[in-house]
């Protein structure tokens, strides 16, 4: 959850009566006392001045975070794309700042020559100069705007693009251990402060050099004791900006991190509506979702208490030093030894000394907090990409030959969920992968689709490591049927062509049909440009299964991968999906997943999984021979024409499992397959 509440400080959450139960937490008013906001900011203040450590980056690793010019190597190509644009912008920021410099001058002279001195002749020209100068400086400062606002969209987008497109060649299991609302926040709010280094900081901060410099010079010119006296305060806003640096930038990273468990908390609420509902947990979950919230707003309550005594302690100088210049100039003025224009002109060229010592401060102070989101992002161009992500040999066709040499897998590096797999598929061969659940079935497809790296071993496509190809390309050869059907907000039409963009209506159509989903779509008043919503959630299962398996088929691959592609279909939708299959995938390398067993009859090899292990594999025919276990799967299913019936004890090393590994296995489609087999083999 979120950090805990600064000692002292009081929630100042509003609360309302007569909700005390239910959805919404109780709410109570009451009346705040100055004495008690006072305390309050006191203790968020006290909270924000004491050390705080960085939180450590999730997605680095473990690792420090480095240093701004190594973070700063990421973001300058970027620059170097743009600079003609953001060189214009900077010479326009500069063209302003010479125009301010004459102002001063030309208002001491129509103060004290024009004015004081009454010569109404030259009152309107110099009037107008004033006004030349001023109209000037806005039209260039709307061109600077214009000029810089796009200079900043294009680098922003140039940034952003890069950054999606390499996230998307990030590693499956980089999407698997993080959550999805956290990286969309990491994703597109740090980027907009990382486009600060890019800004016209930079160019302001060579023309607050040039202010500092020439103002200085002006204020001796003009009265050489009060602007040795000035000289000393730009150390003191430069040292009040030191103090509070580190503070800021842990409190940024702290707040842009709290952001991102908001975000996270916000996905998980909006995708688990049904489970939600179907729990009754809603005050839970908005309980955790508003305990996020305020853990956020404490760090923003303690980011603003410690911004506020910023700008007090770097303004004070400087207020004060304008005080002291006022009454010592007023009294020299009264003794006749300054002229008001002379103080006027002053005062305002003292705004070149302080403002760009100012403004040197707060930019360090923006550093700060820049500096986080350019960190955070940092973080996510060093993440390596998956394996031969742009590298590597195109892939135009594939043969279909597939060999697993000793391969294991564990996800976590140490558990195998895979052992010592070993197997070859030839070109066209039909392949079906069975066993209990939680055995690797839908890994080895994964394995298969290099979603994931073996932890030992190797696959071979047609006779060559996977590590040869751009793993890109060779997906592209790959169909693709999920356990779970994915459909995206859109058309019909566009989720079936969404593999294949290229595919004519009429192959759209033939793949529907072998899916059974054609006569559906037909019926439809939009037919295939119907709109099915986001997640296809005006789709059954069923229906988003058989779409699932025709956007497969037309995505025309070499290699077909099917993870239980009919289990919430029936048997009658189901054998006539199979009957039609072998047909429109003639030529193709074929793997189904199922814990249906009736489907797999009449593939030309069984790969037959059992506690992470391939046991047994070959024909039906073969395996019905050589394997007890194999048997008892098919004896309960009934493929084999014959009646359901206990199998004799299994021969030595048939099936060398357990019966307490085996006690608590039980089957996805809710049969009680898996946990009847076991029963039966250990019979």
């Amino acid at each position: 959850m979120g950090s805990p509440s600064p000692p002292g400080a009081r929630s100042l959450s509003p609360m309302r009566p007569g909700h005390d139960s239910g959805i919404l937490p109780s709410y109570r008013t009451r009346a705040w006392s100055a004495v008690e906001l006072l305390k309050n900011w006191l203790a968020y203040l006290g909270a924000a001045l004491s050390h705080r450590d960085l939180p450590e980056d999730p997605l680095a690793g473990g690792k420090k975070y480095p240093s701004l010019k190594a973070n700063l190597r990421n973001l300058f190509p970027f620059f170097l794309r743009h600079w003609k644009m953001g060189a214009a912008g900077a010479g326009f920021i500069v063209f302003n700042g010479l125009l301010a410099f004459p102002q001063p001058l030309i208002s001491r002279f129509l103060i004290d020559d024009v004015i004081l001195g009454h010569r109404l002749l030259l009152l309107a020209p110099v009037v107008l100069l004033l006004l030349a100068v001023a109209l000037i400086g806005r039209l260039a400062g709307m061109l600077q705007q214009y000029i810089l606002t796009i200079y900043h969209q294009e680098l922003s987008l140039d940034i952003q693009e890069a950054l999606l497109a390499r996230t998307l060649r990030y590693p499956k299991a980089f999407f698997d251990r993080n959550q999805t609302g956290y990286l969309m926040t990491r994703l597109s709010g740090d980027v907009g402060g990382v486009t600060w280094f890019f800004s016209e900081t930079v160019v302001h901060l060579i023309q607050n050099l040039i202010y500092f410099f020439a103002g200085a010079a002006l204020l001796f010119y003009l009265e050489w004791r009060l602007a040795l006296c000035m000289l000393v305060v730009p150390p003191a806003i430069v040292w009040s900006s030191k103090f509070f640096t580190g503070k800021i930038r842990a409190l940024s990273h702290a707040g842009m991190e709290q952001r991102g468990k908001i975000s996270s908390r916000f996905q998980e609420m909006l995708t688990t509506i049904p489970l939600i509902k179907a729990f009754n947990t809603e005050a839970r979950t908005l309980s955790r979702l508003i305990g996020e919230i305020r853990a956020s707003n404490r760090l923003s309550l303690e980011s603003s208490a410690l911004g506020t005594v910023t700008d007090l302690a770097i303004g004070l100088a400087p207020d004060i030093a304008r005080l002291l210049v006022f009454v010592l100039g007023a009294y020299w003025i009264i003794t006749d030894q300054w002229t008001l224009g002379s103080l006027y002109a002053f005062q305002a060229y003292m705004g070149y000394l302080f403002g760009p010592a100012h403004q040197l401060a707060s930019i360090n102070l923006q550093l700060q907090q820049a500096g986080a989101s350019l960190e955070r992002v940092s973080a996510l161009f060093d993440i390596a990409p998956e394996e031969n992500a742009g590298t590597g040999e195109a892939v135009d066709r594939l043969c279909g030959d597939i060999e697993f040499r000793d391969v294991t897998f564990a996800y976590d590096g140490k558990t195998a969920v895979l052992d010592r797999i070993s197997f070859r598929v030839r070109p066209g061969e039909r392949v079906a992968i069975v066993g209990p659940s939680g055995t690797g079935k839908t890994t080895l497809l994964s394995l298969l689709m290099r979603f994931y790296r073996p932890t030992g071993g190797e696959i071979h496509f047609d006779g060559r490591p996977a590590t040869d190809f751009e793993v890109g390309s060779l997906r592209r050869r790959i169909g693709y049927a999920p356990q779970v059907p994915v459909l995206l907000s859109g058309t019909l039409m566009e989720n079936l062509r969404y593999g294949n963009l290229e595919a004519r209506r009429e192959d759209v159509i033939r793949a529907c049909r072998t899916a059974e989903i054609h006569d559906f779509i037909a019926g439809l008043p939009d037919g295939y440009e119907t709109a099915i919503g986001e997640r296809g959630v005006n789709l059954s299962e069923g229906q988003k299964q058989r779409l699932s398996l025709a956007r497969a088929l037309v995505q025309d691959p070499d290699i077909l991968i099917l993870d239980e592609p009919t289990s919430a279909l029936d048997s009658m939708t189901e054998r006539s999906i199979f009957a039609a299959l072998p047909k429109a995938v003639a030529g193709r390398t074929l793997f189904i997943v199922a814990h249906r067993l009736s489907t797999i009859r009449d593939a030309g090899k069984v790969l037959l999984l059992d506690e992470n292990r391939l046991i047994a594999a070959g024909t039906h025919e073969s395996l019905l021979r050589s394997s007890g276990y194999y048997r008892s799967v098919v004896s309960y299913q009934d493929v084999s024409g014959g009646c359901v019936s206990r199998p004799a004890p299994e021969t030595p090393g048939a099936f060398a499992a357990t019966p307490s590994a085996k006690e608590n296995r039980y089957d996805d489609t809710g049969t009680g397959a898996a946990s009847s087999l076991h029963r039966a083999a250990r019979a």
